[in-house]
């Protein structure tokens, strides 16, 4: 059994799925799912997408997760979750995809993840992450979409932004303490879509802002 899907599930994961253990596709979102999520799940080594998204899980993200090193999507938004990111999920050097908004976990991203340079995708809009924005994440140059709204980060944007070529999407809001120029933009030339809603920019406009032709949406 490679694949699972559920509609209108309710309660909790059965621990029967640590029977298939060839699984490589979890997808369990959009449902009634609640309590924690079961650290059985990091002994389904086979995985390469865990989406849970739009459940009631709660308590702790299991640091087991780490474990996965398959994953190239991890989907966990838009849940109950509590604590912080675990930083076992650094182990998860293959993932392109992380989707972590709305999930209820805050903190400071753990460093970790430096060790993701195969990302193109990160969502983690709208939960309580704090402290800076990794300056790390400059190395992820394949990413194509960020978006860091409605946390509590502060500033400033990190300048090594400026090496994501490959972002058409960019997304950064509710920045609080220190400004930030749009020197980081200064190489995205790829941007179709920017949005920085309070994000307490100064400075000027760049010079070259008519280069930026793909930019549908400012």
């Amino acid at each position: 059994m490679r694949r699972v899907y559920a509609l209108d599930k309710r309660g909790i994961i059965p621990e029967v799925l640590t029977a298939f253990t060839y699984l490589q596709f979890l997808k369990i979102d959009q449902n009634y799912f609640t309590g924690p999520l079961p650290v059985f799940i990091g002994n389904l080594t086979a995985l390469q997408l865990l989406s849970i998204a739009h459940n009631a899980f709660s308590g702790p993200i299991p640091p087991e997760l780490g474990r996965l090193t398959a994953l190239t999507m991890l989907s966990l938004g838009s849940n109950n979750f509590s604590g912080t990111l675990p930083p076992e999920l650094g182990d998860l050097v293959n993932l392109e995809q992380i989707y972590i908004n709305s999930c209820g976990a805050g903190g400071e991203i753990p460093p970790t993840f430096a060790k993701l340079r195969n990302m193109r995708i990160m969502w983690a809009a709208d939960s309580p992450f704090t402290g800076k924005i990794p300056d790390f994440i400059g190395s992820w140059t394949q990413m194509t979409s960020l978006r860091f709204q409605g946390n509590s980060f502060e500033g400033p944007i990190p300048s090594s932004f400026s090496n994501l070529t490959s972002l058409t999407s960019l997304r950064i809001s509710d920045i609080y303490n220190v400004s930030s120029s749009l020197d980081f933009i200064k190489n995205l030339k790829n941007l179709t879509d920017l949005s920085l809603r309070n994000a307490l920019i100064s400075g000027g406009i760049p010079t070259d802002i008519g280069e930026y032709r793909q930019l549908r949406t400012l």
